[in-house]
């Protein structure tokens, strides 16, 4: 329980207090309204309080989402980096196996089948 809670509770069991002392003893009338009007003033202040601290919460929050964001919009510049990095790269990309071909009594020299040999010379 947040403390401007506990303390709205608790100012709201004196004005029940309060309204319970002027009904057992009906010495003036009016005794439970200036109680009462005294613990809406107070509910008013701790309203006010609380709000304040919602403020600052949103605040806080608020300067969090920025901070959030500016991370955000440095990363998506990298990425966008990145991604023309890799498609330069792709598009550059002329790769040629210019080994000769092994022939075939090298793959029958180390034993291997002729099933196998044809694989490799395709």
């Amino acid at each position: 329980m947040s403390s401007v809670k506990a303390k709205r509770l608790k100012l709201s069991e004196e004005a029940n207090d309060n309204d319970n002392d002027s009904d057992d003893s009906s010495s003036t009338v009016g005794a439970g309204d200036k109680g009462t009007i005294m613990s809406d003033t107070q509910a008013s202040d701790i309203d006010i309080t609380q709000m304040r601290e919602e403020m600052s919460e949103m605040k806080r929050r608020l300067e969090q989402l920025e901070g959030i964001e500016s991370r955000c919009k440095y990363l998506e510049g990298k990425c966008a980096s990145l991604e023309r990095s890799v498609q330069l790269l792709a598009e550059h990309q002329n790769y040629e196996y210019k080994a000769p071909p092994i022939d075939s009594w090298y793959w029958e020299e180390r034993g291997f089948n002729a099933e196998y040999i044809e694989r490799t010379e395709a």
